[in-house]
């Protein structure tokens, strides 16, 4: 399993986090399916961050890649970065 970090930019004005919330957790079953234990953080006006663990990274690329023209067209952007633990 990998753990992510997901920054999340809003590009189009006027889109705000309560309008990123509820689309995101309308997504929450399908998400269930390839993500757990999902932290989402709200950073400023326009950023938002979700660190999360990934149990099924086909299921996911194929949930972004599916959605890919609806996070367009909401301005959404993401920027993903593997997580892993630091040495002691």
């Amino acid at each position: 399993m990998k753990n992510l970090l997901i920054i999340t930019k809003f590009t189009k004005p006027g889109f705000t986090y309560a309008m990123w919330r509820t689309a995101f957790d309308s997504d929450a079953q399908a998400q269930s399916a390839f993500w757990r234990g999902t932290i989402v953080g709200e950073v400023d006006d326009a950023t938002v961050m979700i660190s999360t663990e990934v149990i099924d990274q086909n299921a996911m690329t194929k949930f972004f890649q599916a959605n890919g023209q609806r996070f367009a067209d909401l301005g959404v952007e993401h920027e993903v970065y593997s997580m892993s633990p630091v040495a002691r």
